[in-house]
């Protein structure tokens, strides 16, 4: 099987490249993004004999070394205080408060919890007052700086990592965010010493396991706990590596088998939990819905399809489309670009409707429209009342394949159009 065969090039790449001495926990090149289109997207698509060219990766990696940015670490407290747990999460909402100050397992805020955050938009002042004692904030400045830049190629090279081998996987992005962590960490854990578990979003990501990594060495009487909200259709960012979490949290049946059969995870490794596949569908049931992706990989191949799908979508339903931007992507010009058009499609189509007067029919179904990989198609195919499509533009690595996923079902519509459905018999 094409998936199959996928996944050992890839687990063979990785033997080969430890091997040569090189940490592939700490690899960006090794970190294997499917879901964006960086270097390590690029590398793992000539893995996988998908491309022959190195352009287009040379090119992403020099960028990459140009995005590489400054970072804040507010410590701002001026007692020390007991805490039980630290939770390391993501947050870019305009402001923190007891309900949202983890979108991802959705657990309830804790007073015995301390929160370290990390933003690009996020003020400390932006903080609500309930929580701010239980809050820390590494921030993106989002500032090129030359002196930050040099400072870390010699970091590096101190670590001997000047050899022409170690180049393409420690000189980027990755490695320095977690440089950053691996000096900081320590900052916060001795403001706070009574610190016995850590609790982080996890993926995997070279800056977690460099964290993984000091906490090991500095104070391995802390437990360390991953929980893989993310659900990617093709996870090979998860292959288990040199370091990683105590214990990892699943919130998917299926990816309690990809992880132990497939990522070299052991079972005693894995805890499962289906709080979140039981998470109630909130979008109006009256309406159809479109989803942006955290990265739009194609936007004219998603026009394009996108415009097939509404152009077979009865008149009436054109008035009950909602657009729908990743959370985190708020800002972003390109997802902006994409609402906008999408907008003026449907526009364009209930004019044109209009003039002509054609029949409307009512569907029988309300459709859940995806661009790109998204986990959300998980929590949307447990509804029967739902018709969920997927565009998408590598198969591979954007859609939920049934030998990885099998509690799914998957047909496809067109070249680029899957639609998915709940396999009962699972």
């Amino acid at each position: 099987m094409k998936i199959l065969k996928a996944l050992n090039l890839i687990k063979n790449k990785i033997k080969e490249s430890e091997k040569l001495s090189i940490d592939t926990s700490k690899s960006g090149l090794i970190y294997f993004c499917t879901w964006e289109k960086d270097y390590s997207y690029y590398y793992l698509k000539l893995i996988l004999g998908e491309i022959k060219y190195t352009g287009l990766f040379i090119y992403k990696i020099l960028k990459d070394i140009f995005y590489i940015r400054n970072f804040s670490f507010n410590i701002n407290r001026k007692k020390k205080k007991f805490y039980k747990k630290l939770f390391i999460l993501w947050n870019d909402n305009s402001i923190i408060t007891k309900k949202n100050i983890d979108r991802y397992t959705k657990k309830k805020f804790d007073s015995n919890y301390l929160y370290l955050i990390q933003t690009s938009n996020l003020k400390f002042s932006h903080i609500n007052k309930e929580v701010i004692n239980n809050v820390f904030v590494v921030k993106n400045k989002k500032k090129f700086s030359l002196n930050q830049l040099i400072n870390f190629f010699l970091k590096l090279k101190k670590k001997n990592f000047y050899k022409l081998r170690f180049l393409f996987h420690f000189y980027n992005s990755h490695n320095f965010l977690g440089l950053f962590y691996y000096e900081n960490l320590d900052k916060l854990l001795k403001k706070v010493n009574s610190i016995k578990e850590i609790h982080l979003i996890y993926e995997s990501q070279p800056f977690q396991n460099y964290m993984i990594h000091y906490l090991r060495e500095n104070y391995p009487y802390i437990k360390i706990y991953g929980h893989v909200t993310s659900k990617n259709p093709f996870p090979v960012n998860f292959f288990k590596k040199k370091y990683f979490p105590n214990k990892l949290f699943l919130y998917h049946r299926d990816q309690v088998s990809i992880f132990t059969k497939f990522l070299g995870w052991n079972k005693n490794e894995i805890v499962y939990q289906d709080s979140l596949n039981n998470i109630n569908n909130k979008f109006d049931k009256n309406k159809n819905h479109i989803f942006l992706s955290f990265s739009i990989m194609n936007y004219k191949l998603y026009i394009k399809c996108l415009k097939k799908i509404l152009n077979e979508m009865p008149y009436t339903e054109l008035s009950l489309v909602k657009i729908h931007n990743h959370p985190v992507m708020t800002h972003s010009k390109i997802h902006l670009k994409m609402i906008k058009k999408i907008s003026n499609i449907i526009y364009a189509r209930k004019l044109k409707e209009k003039l002509y007067k054609h029949k409307n029919t009512s569907p029988k179904f309300k459709k859940h429209i995806f661009l790109g990989s998204t986990s959300m198609i998980l929590n949307s195919v447990n509804n029967k009342n739902i018709e969920v499509l997927q565009i998408f533009e590598n198969s591979l690595l954007e859609t939920y394949d049934k030998v990885l996923w099998p509690s799914l079902k998957i047909k496809l519509l067109d070249k680029n159009i899957a639609q998915y459905n709940k396999n009962f018999l699972k």
